[in-house]
């Protein structure tokens, strides 16, 4: 587990680094705020969810594209020294519409076809929820709580895979599916760990 961590990390250092040096020194030279990219983020995710209900390919496209726009506000706010306490708390907010919007149109894709997803859907919704919520409440007692391996980005990479893939299994849409299950378990895992990992925060600093 501890290598995956450590894989995820630079994975995630070499994205950033990549990002700053390409598309961010270009938006640094037009008068864009990064609340304006947290606004275009939260348009496409509410564009996902509608696409998820009438066609789970383009909900996917429409899903990745916001969750670029989700990296590109934070790391244009840092490159820019335009980041404000307010600018993080509206991003968090939006981050979570989005992912309601997009788990929302699937389940109501899934309502009459195959209502059994509709409960997986349901319990994704709600340890994505959970995840940033034990974050949050981490934070509230001055604990950074950043472990788990299904954080947001891992959760917009598997959703937006899977339904990409769907378009090549016709009828079955298996892919998004399969994303939904992996998601679901692995919300409810991230929680354990978070949970486990205040509980030894506090016990050691007792």
């Amino acid at each position: 587990m501890m290598k995956v961590v450590i894989l995820r990390n630079k994975l995630k250092h070499a994205y950033y680094q990549h990002l700053t040096k390409t598309i961010i020194e270009n938006l640094k030279t037009l008068p864009l705020k990064p609340d304006y990219l947290s606004y275009i983020g939260l348009i496409l995710g509410i564009l996902a969810g509608i696409s998820f209900y009438f066609y789970i390919p383009l909900g996917g496209v429409f899903l990745l594209m916001s969750g670029f726009m989700d990296t590109l506000d934070g790391a244009l706010a840092r490159e820019t020294n335009s980041g404000t306490k307010f600018g993080a708390f509206l991003d968090s907010i939006l981050d979570r519409f989005c992912e309601f919007f997009a788990l929302a149109g699937l389940f109501l894709h899934f309502y009459f076809k195959k209502p059994i997803i509709c409960f997986f859907i349901f319990i994704t919704l709600f340890g994505s929820l959970m995840v940033s919520y034990a974050r949050a409440k981490a934070g509230e007692i001055n604990i950074s709580c950043k472990t788990g391996i299904f954080q947001r980005p891992e959760r917009i990479i598997i959703l937006s895979l899977g339904a990409i893939l769907t378009i090549f299994s016709k009828r079955l849409e298996l892919p998004i599916i399969i994303a939904i299950i992996i998601l679901c378990f692995g919300n409810l895992y991230t929680i354990w760990e978070r949970i486990r990992f205040v509980f030894k925060y506090t016990k050691e600093k007792q």
